[in-house]
């Protein structure tokens, strides 16, 4: 008799497998469904702390964005100045960043530091940068040595804070030639 009663059990427990969709394969497994979820709620935690951690650091890193061009200031009463190199520092951040050094490279790998002498008198490094502000820094192209006057060259200007991290900025081609923007002016 207890043989057709464990007979009698395992039948109506593969019929009841049967009837729940055939999900359990054997009694002490997790069913399919419940894998399935378990794993989503995992992938969305795992996204939604990257989200917050990559949210936290752009919150906390300082961040520049640094430019180069070629200039002429342009004075009403005295014309035009001499040709000059000039490299921008924006904070685009929101945290302060501390500068401490200047320069330019050049796509051959030839870094120029700009001192303290080559700076004007309103503006010296080191200096401290408070977020959505920029810092300007321009020197006269003939002071320059390592670049030729009236070529095209590829520069880049790079900043360095107080902790050592370098910002570089694209790699833009500049005309280096000496004549003036009034200077062109006349002869259109």
């Amino acid at each position: 008799m207890e043989g057709a009663a464990r007979k009698l059990r395992g039948d109506v427990r593969r019929d009841t497998l049967a009837f729940n969709g055939g999900l359990m394969e054997t009694p002490g497994d997790v069913p399919g469904w419940l894998q399935v979820s378990g794993f989503v709620v995992a992938a969305y935690g795992a996204v939604l702390s990257t989200t917050a951690l990559v949210l936290r650091r752009r919150d906390t890193a300082p961040r520049l964005k640094v430019t180069v061009q070629a200039i002429h200031a342009v004075d009403r009463f005295r014309g035009a100045s001499p040709l000059m190199l000039e490299v921008r520092a924006n904070n685009i951040g929101r945290m302060p960043v501390h500068l401490n050094t200047c320069g330019y490279s050049t796509s051959r790998n030839t870094n120029l530091l700009l001192t303290a002498s080559d700076m004007p008198l309103g503006e010296r490094l080191p200096a401290t940068l408070e977020p959505g502000r920029s810092f300007m820094y321009a020197v006269q192209v003939a002071k320059l040595t390592g670049v030729k006057i009236g070529s095209k060259v590829r520069l880049r200007g790079w900043y360095t804070d107080d902790v050592g991290t370098a910002y570089f900025g694209r790699f833009v081609r500049v005309n280096l030639t000496e004549s003036s923007p009034a200077a062109e002016s006349d002869t259109e």
